[in-house]
């Protein structure tokens, strides 16, 4: 599976998330990524409204952390749905992008 590019805001991006289920403080989380750190933050920030303590740019892997809930918003946004395996492949092309 590729990572795939949607038409978000009248141009192509990609932005995905994985279908992990991480139970933390009492909700379930997964994780949001793009294929490039300015429409990564641009969808989290601007769209989603996320705080931006939830980036973890010094991850091994930058993403930015989602619930459910977000998730789901996220994809009636135009976000694709990746299994977590590959948002891990995702998230390198976004690092070897730098």
């Amino acid at each position: 599976m590729m990572c795939h590019h949607i038409h978000y805001k009248g141009a192509d991006m990609a932005v995905w998330v994985d279908d992990m289920r991480i139970a933390k403080h009492g909700r379930l989380w997964c994780h949001l990524v793009a294929d490039s750190w300015e429409e990564m933050h641009e969808f989290a920030l601007h769209t989603l409204k996320l705080e931006a303590r939830r980036f973890h740019g010094k991850a091994k892997l930058p993403h930015y952390d989602v619930t459910i809930w977000e998730r789901d918003l996220a994809l009636q946004l135009g976000a694709v749905a990746v299994h977590h395996r590959q948002i891990v492949v995702c998230a390198r092309k976004l690092l070897a992008a730098q």
